[in-house]
């Protein structure tokens, strides 16, 4: 929201009374909340490195089995991982109107020179044409907490097995073989 100031993101520790900031969170809690006034802590549930690195190790599986003749090239694990996420739901729409299918196309590929991966597609109708650009939320752990990225990684884990046949099980099996390989 405009000319709102956000809140500073201050980890705390429960000391069996109070809630105390951590050493490194002090300065900043100092400098940025006034004494005597009410603030609301909402929980932070950090999610695990082990978990989020099996998660990009399975998409890693899952890409070097990948079908040869599915309908879009993917070179990566993280443009499967990112194409997963898009078609699965979680991903940041923009819709642009343009006065033309040309100038559509020009934004289009515009859009993909500044973004590693996109999808998106021009829509032309009786009220003009417009682009539909759709990018992947970004799974990074300050940015994602820890319960939509578990739903993510079982959405995008789900879409590869569709796509594969081959079920999150086995191919987290086959991740814990190739890392250990």
């Amino acid at each position: 929201m405009p000319g709102r100031k956000r809140t500073p993101q201050v980890i705390y520790e429960w000391t069996g009374e109070v809630m105390r900031p951590l050493a490194y969170h002090k300065e900043l809690a100092a400098r940025e909340f006034e004494q005597g006034k009410r603030y609301k802590l909402i929980e932070f549930n950090e999610r695990s490195e082990v978990t989020h690195d099996h998660f990009f190790a399975t998409v890693t599986a899952y890409w070097h089995h990948w079908p040869e003749n599915y309908e879009r090239e993917l070179p990566s694990a993280d443009h499967l991982r990112k194409h997963a996420l898009i078609r699965t739901g979680h991903y940041i729409q923009t819709v642009m109107a343009h006065p033309s299918v040309q100038a559509a196309t020009f934004y289009v590929s515009q859009f993909k020179q500044y973004v590693d991966y996109a999808e998106g597609s021009i829509v032309a109708g009786a009220n003009g044409v417009a682009t539909v650009m759709r990018i992947a939320k970004t799974q990074k752990k300050n940015v994602m907490e820890a319960e939509e990225f578990q739903k993510s990684k079982q959405d995008v884990l789900e879409f590869c097995a569709s796509v594969t046949g081959i079920a999150p099980e086995d191919m987290k099996r086959e991740a814990k073989k190739e890392r250990a390989a």
